[in-house]
């Protein structure tokens, strides 16, 4: 199963919902419903990637000091973040690896020598890698951001909402059977503007 052929049945699911009978072949179809999906699919990806630790997305890695990138205040080094991060997961302040510091644009200023050890969520684009709990949820979420251009309709985004919240919730829900740790499957709530609780389990 090519990654290709993946995208293309996620995006004909959306459709499908939708109550579309559009279909498209790939994602560069010069159909309509395809080059909307095209436009959508790499900023949903990592919206859905973003709102939860999933398992298969959790990385871990060292950060090496930066020479070029001086804080001007408060902190004495810089470490620069993975090309592929899209969110930082601090340690708890029980965990070993804990240390003091925050994120300012694609650097951890904290103070020492490094080099630091993190833990985060990557970017994951072959879909072949995805959760089935992680494809069900970014295909609702596809569908919500498709609604409007496919459907025209209010009520069919409105659908798409509660649809990619459960999605959301029973994915989660996975995700920690996955782990044994409870505290990752805490309730997901989401509404229009996406200020999500985003538990930072380490």
């Amino acid at each position: 199963m090519t990654t290709q052929a993946s995208q293309t049945r996620i995006v004909n699911k959306a459709l499908t919902i939708l109550g579309s009978t559009s279909r498209v072949l790939s994602l560069t179809d010069n159909s309509p419903a395809a080059k909307v999906a095209f436009r959508l699919w790499d900023e949903t990806r990592d919206e859905v990637l973003a709102e939860h630790p999933w398992n298969f997305a959790v990385a871990r890695t060292d950060i090496a000091r930066s020479g070029d990138h001086v804080p001007a205040t408060g902190w004495s080094a810089a470490f620069e973040l993975p090309a592929d991060l899209l969110r930082w997961l601090p340690w708890r302040e029980d965990h070993p690896d804990h240390f003091a510091g925050e994120q300012e644009g694609q650097y951890i200023l904290a103070n020492g020598n490094g080099p630091l050890f993190i833990r985060y969520i990557r970017r994951i684009e072959d879909v072949a890698r995805w959760s089935s709990g992680f494809t069900a949820a970014f295909t609702a979420r596809l569908g919500f951001y498709m609604a409007r251009p496919i459907t025209a309709s209010g009520t069919m985004m409105d659908r798409m909402e509660r649809m990619y919240d459960k999605a959301m919730a029973d994915a989660r829900r996975q995700d920690g059977l996955a782990t044994g740790r409870t505290a990752r499957t805490a309730s997901f709530r989401s509404d229009w503007l996406g200020a999500r609780e985003r538990p930072y389990g380490a």
